[in-house]
């Protein structure tokens, strides 16, 4: 209705066009930052999830082992002779290397599990569900896909290879937080390293037998917390 209480077809679509307008620019702009949000969790280099996503997951699975008392392992996983490797061959050789571990890595995990870029030449793998001795096996089945790997090397007719070392650290066993199981992780690749590289370090063997007690342990305090659940 017009100011005199006729209605208008051309105002009304006006007002229509106007409102059309200022949704889809509201949408876009929503569709951008959504966009612009996983772009920034995302390792260009790589294709991998970056930390920040990582630091977000690994709360989240580390609530969901206690709640469940179930086992959660974690691999931290480094190239050898990474600098040696760039100095001889050049950083283009270098991100090649990085992408094909990536890849082998992503490859060789389920589903569930979770492979990050950590930083530099170094990747973190979470393995939901999973104890020590089955975490050290899968870490060691990457290990030799990627001692298998050939590298192209771009601009040369020529191929390279690079190794990985891998520390293994358990839920439980080597703490309940986040920090703990990086901090041991990260002790035993330093382990890995110092003993000759191109190899994985995990738990000892009694950690998974150890561990069980550990996780029924989060029941009875559960328990003894909420009486009404018994």
């Amino acid at each position: 209705l017009n100011a005199y209480g006729r209605f208008e077809w051309g105002t009304q679509m006006s007002r229509l066009v106007l409102l059309l307008v200022a949704t889809l620019l509201a949408m876009a702009i929503v569709l951008r930052s959504q966009r612009l949000r996983r772009q920034s969790r995302i390792d260009r280099l790589t294709g991998l999830p970056n930390r920040s996503l990582f630091d977000e997951r690994v709360q989240a699975e580390l609530s969901r082992a206690r709640r469940n008392r179930e086992p959660v392992a974690l691999a931290m996983i480094d190239i050898d002779h990474f600098k040696p490797f760039n100095d001889t061959w050049g950083h283009a050789a270098g991100d090649v290397a990085l992408r094909t571990v990536a890849r082998a890595i992503q490859g060789g995990v389920r589903q569930s599990d979770i492979v990050v870029r950590y930083g530099g030449e170094e990747f973190v793998a979470l393995f939901p569900g999973m104890g020590a001795e089955a975490a050290v096996e899968r870490a060691e089945a990457l290990r030799r896909a990627v001692e298998a790997l050939t590298l192209a090397v771009p601009r040369r007719h020529q191929s390279a290879r690079v190794t990985i070392s891998a520390g293994v650290s358990v839920f439980g066993y080597d703490g309940t937080e986040a920090e703990d199981l990086l901090d041991q992780a990260d002790a035993r690749l330093f382990q890995a390293k110092a003993a000759g590289r191109n190899r994985v370090t995990g738990p000892p063997p009694e950690a998974d037998a150890a561990n069980y007690s550990i996780l029924r342990s989060f029941e009875s305090a559960s328990r003894s917390q909420h009486p009404e659940n018994k």
